[in-house]
């Protein structure tokens, strides 16, 4: 289930937006396995950018709770996430 978590996540990092046009993007996913199980396979909030092919960078803002600028390797683009 985490895979197809990870295509839903390319499918919005490719659109492409500017904050003329940004929008809210949710989605749910259940997944059977433990917090730590689950965590231990996708890593820390801004490991994204090290299985999710288009993200070059992330950005954490260290708040509580914490927000991630993702941008795309080509630099066009950036998404902000909680």
């Amino acid at each position: 289930m985490i895979h197809a978590a990870a295509l839903g996540a390319l499918a919005f990092l490719t659109v492409g937006t500017s904050s003329a046009f940004a929008g809210t993007l949710s989605s749910r996913v259940d997944v059977d396995g433990t917090p730590s199980a689950v965590w231990a396979a996708i890593g820390p909030f801004c490991a994204i950018k090290d299985w999710l092919p288009p993200v070059g960078a992330c950005i954490e803002d260290g708040k509580s709770p914490p927000t991630r600028t993702l941008v795309t390797k080509d630099g066009k683009s950036a998404f902000v996430e909680t």
